[in-house]
C-alpha cells in the first residue's frame, strides 16, 4: 500500500481551482446543446467531450457492475454515467456506486451524498482519470475510487480521502488478473479481472 502523490510535488499538490459561477453556467449552456450521444465534463477548467465509448471499455464497465451487484456484502445502487457536480468541476464517472435511495429524485448533476465508490475505466484521456479526477473525487470526500487503467494494465483502489489535501492517502495497485480486496461495505475479493488493454484505435 502506497500513498497517492502528485508528480513533482513535495508534501502536497497545487490546490485545485474552484469553478466560478460563470464557468459553470457556460458549461451548462454548452452541455444543453451537445448531441445526446456525447458527454461533456468540466475537468480542470476544460470542457472535455467524450464520444460513445468503444466496446472493450463497456465490457469492463459491464463486468464490474455485475460483480458489484452480485457480491457486495450490503445492498447498493449502481448507475452508469451519472453526473457529479463538485466545487472543482462536473464529472461523469463510468460507474457510481451509492447507498440505496441515493438516486431517487436527484437532479442530473448530483452531489456526492450517499456515494460509496466511483469507478473510471481509462480510454482516450487516462491522464484525467489518474490526476484531476482522482484529486477532485478525494476533495469531494468520495470514500473509494477504483481506477481500471487499461493503458498500464493495472487496477488501482484509492482510499482514505483527505478533503483538505485534495487527494487520497492510500492506494493499492494490482496487475490485471490479480486479486483485489474491496473493503467494507463491499467486503469481497475482485478475482481474475482482466479487461482488454487499450487499443491504438481507441485513442
Amino acid at each position: 500500500m502506497t500513498a497517492a502523490r502528485c508528480p513533482g510535488a513535495h508534501g502536497g499538490c497545487d490546490p485545485l481551482t474552484n469553478v466560478t459561477q460563470q464557468e459553470r453556467q457556460l458549461f451548462y449552456e454548452f452541455d444543453a446543446e451537445l448531441h445526446p450521444n456525447y458527454r461533456a465534463q468540466l475537468i480542470a477548467q476544460r470542457i472535455v467531450i467524450s464520444p460513445p465509448p468503444p466496446g472493450n471499455h463497456e465490457q469492463a464497465v459491464a463486468e464490474l457492475s455485475y460483480r458489484l451487484a452480485c457480491y457486495s456484502a450490503v445492498e447498493i445502487e449502481i448507475s452508469g454515467y451519472r453526473g457529479l457536480e463538485t466545487s472543482f468541476g462536473n464529472f461523469i464517472p463510468d460507474i457510481t456506486v451509492a447507498e440505496p435511495g441515493s438516486f431517487a429524485g436527484a437532479p442530473a448533476w448530483g452531489t456526492s451524498v450517499g456515494t460509496l465508490m466511483l469507478v473510471e475505466v481509462t480510454s482516450s484521456a487516462p491522464q484525467d482519470d489518474r490526476g484531476p479526477k482522482r484529486r477532485a473525487y478525494a476533495a469531494a470526500g468520495i470514500p473509494l475510487y477504483l481506477l481500471v487503467d487499461r493503458d498500464r494494465q493495472e487496477v488501482v483502489l484509492f482510499s482514505q480521502p483527505d478533503v483538505e489535501a485534495q487527494d487520497y492517502r492510500a492506494d493499492v495497485r494490482v496487475p490485471f488478473g490479480s486479486d483485489l480486496e474491496l473493503p467494507a461495505p463491499f467486503s469481497f475479493t475482485l478475482t481474475d479481472f482482466t479487461p482488454r488493454a487499450l487499443r491504438p484505435r481507441e485513442l
